[in-house]
C-alpha cells in the first residue's frame, strides 16, 4: 500500500513538473517578447518612387526574435 502512494505521488509530481515546464516555454517567450519590443510612435519619412519600385521586387522576411538572443 505504501509503495502505491509513493508511485501516485511521482507520478502526479511528474505531471505537475511537465505542466510548469510546458507553460514556461509555450507561454514565457510571448511575455518577453511582448516586454521587450515597445512601439514607438514616430512619423515616417517619405518613400521615393524608387526605393518603392524596389521594394515591390523584393521579397521581405522578419526572422529576427529577441526570445532566440
Amino acid at each position: 500500500m505504501n509503495r502505491r502512494i509513493v508511485f501516485s505521488s511521482l507520478i502526479g509530481l511528474l505531471i505537475l513538473i511537465i505542466i510548469a515546464a510546458t507553460t514556461f516555454f509555450m507561454v514565457g517567450p510571448a511575455v518577453i517578447e511582448e516586454g521587450r519590443n515597445k512601439i514607438v510612435p514616430a512619423t515616417m519619412p517619405e518613400v521615393t518612387a524608387e526605393a518603392q519600385e524596389l521594394h515591390d521586387t523584393l521579397q521581405i522576411v522578419d526572422m529576427h526574435s529577441d526570445t532566440l538572443m
